[in-house]
């Protein structure tokens, strides 16, 4: 059974000036990990945007937003081996998603050359 859809679009112009300017910004949204990640990437807005997308979306497919002590490193996208995406929680974040008995995520991320967009589907069905 569906628990939850979020969909965030983000804008590259927009976002670039973020990513390349403000280093607390990505502090902030992203970790450690994720911003080597990222800054490797041969498109790093484009990676960036994607995965804040990804976060935004998470939040609200969980009905919380940026709310109950969820934080934005507690939301990561993790390919999978079968070449599709998911969302792996950690912390408050997933402590709501176990509340709300979400055992599984499917995500999907598009990008165009102006845009970056993620789907999310929160789910109580395993894998």
């Amino acid at each position: 059974m569906t628990i939850g859809h979020g969909i965030d679009l983000v804008e590259h112009d927009s976002f670039a000036r973020l990513v390349a300017q403000e280093d607390a910004f990505l502090k902030r949204c992203f970790t450690e990990t994720e911003i080597t990640i990222g800054k490797a990437s041969a498109d790093s807005v484009q990676w960036f945007a994607s995965r804040f997308a990804t976060k935004e979306a998470v939040m609200k497919a969980l009905g919380t937003g940026w709310t109950q002590g969820i934080s934005w490193h507690e939301i990561i996208a993790f390919p999978l081996p079968t070449g599709g995406m998911t969302v792996k929680l950690s912390g408050r974040t997933a402590s709501i998603a176990e509340q709300k008995n979400i055992r599984r995520w499917l995500l999907s991320i598009s990008h165009t050359k102006h845009f970056s967009t993620a789907s999310v589907i929160a789910t109580d069905e395993s894998e």
